[in-house]
């Protein structure tokens, strides 16, 4: 837990979801909030059989070669009925959201990971 870490909970979401940043990078911020969640992950998949639904589990898990790895990925548009409906905004605003979410996430798994997102390999 984040308990156990000291790690607010939030500050494990934004590792997360942002890239990042140059000073974080050379500080090394950001590689303790993961290595707290690679560590929790690897504790429950240790213990028996694991269904991981959420950000970065494909990271996490690499190297491991019995893990059995699903990637969906949903037309934009659906995206963006689905967003409008779950945050009551306009098309506008959820694809805007959806887009710098998505730019975020491409951006995280290539800096810390030097992984791409959109590569489905």
């Amino acid at each position: 837990s984040s308990k156990e870490f000291d790690i607010p909970e939030v500050k494990l979401v934004r590792a997360l979801h942002d890239s990042p940043s140059v000073l974080e990078r050379f500080m090394h911020g950001k590689e303790r909030y993961l290595a707290h969640i690679h560590d929790s992950l690897l504790q429950y998949a240790k213990k028996d059989n694991l269904v991981y639904h959420g950000l970065a589990g494909q990271y996490f898990l690499l190297g491991i070669p019995h893990v059995f790895k699903v990637r969906i990925t949903a037309d934009m548009e659906d995206r963006v009925r689905e967003e409008c409906k779950r945050e009551n905004i306009c098309e506008d605003e959820a694809r805007y959201i959806l887009q710098k979410d998505d730019e975020e996430r491409r951006k995280w798994g290539l800096q810390v990971y030097g992984i791409d997102t959109w590569d489905s390999r």
